[in-house]
């Protein structure tokens, strides 16, 4: 496996914490439905289980629920409610 780009460290994934990039996560523009495809079609075998590290809102967790057996899903961020907006 190639090692990790010296760019995506701890100072990277930080920013994500910022209250101000989780305030506009509703924001984004949804994804299509060919991603969730893409992203099905890249999982092997059964049960198809998917881990969405880092989910912020959860949004792509959510839409491939209904297309998989298992979604866990987990970010270090700031609670948000259900429309990715903090409480």
């Amino acid at each position: 496996m190639k090692p990790k780009p010296k760019h995506l460290g701890p100072e990277y994934a930080s920013a994500f914490q910022d209250k101000s990039l989780v305030e506009v996560y509703h924001l984004r523009p949804p994804y299509s439905p060919e991603v969730f495809d893409f992203l099905v079609s890249l999982i092997p075998g059964k049960p198809r289980a998917v881990l969405d590290a880092g989910c912020g809102t959860g949004n792509i967790a959510r839409s491939l629920a209904p297309l998989v057996d298992r979604v866990d899903a987990v970010d270090f961020g700031e609670p948000l409610d259900f429309r990715g907006v903090p409480p």
